[in-house]
């Protein structure tokens, strides 16, 4: 028997959207997230200049995906009253992504890492 008959107009209807945002939902939980690592293979050879260098640009990359989730967040939260209001279709599309959070955390404590390597090299505060 085919697959029309044995399902209503109605449930073949929502069958279709289901399996159309399937493929999204799928993607982002497959989302693969490479944080900066907190220690470097060369970290030993960098000079104090390169190290304060590049705590600087974690710093302005830290604030930069902290704006990104801040603009996720804004967006989910019109998503979900969305849904709330509408229907529940649009809280599928909520972002459950907690990339720009790792990223962070990465940053930070890559960072400490650099701040302990002044230290240990007496570089100027």
């Amino acid at each position: 028997m085919p697959l029309s008959k044995v399902l209503s107009g109605c449930a073949l209807v929502r069958l279709a959207a289901v399996a159309a945002l399937a493929g999204p939902l799928a993607n982002c939980a497959a989302r693969q997230v490479t944080p900066v690592a907190m220690t470097q293979p060369s970290d030993d050879r960098m000079t104090c200049s390169e190290i304060d260098q590049e705590m600087k640009s974690n710093q302005a990359a830290g604030a930069e995906l902290l704006q990104k989730n801040a603009e996720v967040d804004q967006a989910n939260a019109a998503k979900v009253a969305a849904s709330i209001v509408l229907s529940g279709w649009f809280a599928l599309t909520v972002d459950l992504s907690h990339e720009e959070q790792i990223k962070m955390r990465a940053l930070a404590d890559r960072n400490e890492a650099l701040a302990a390597l002044k230290t240990k090299k007496r570089c100027a505060a």
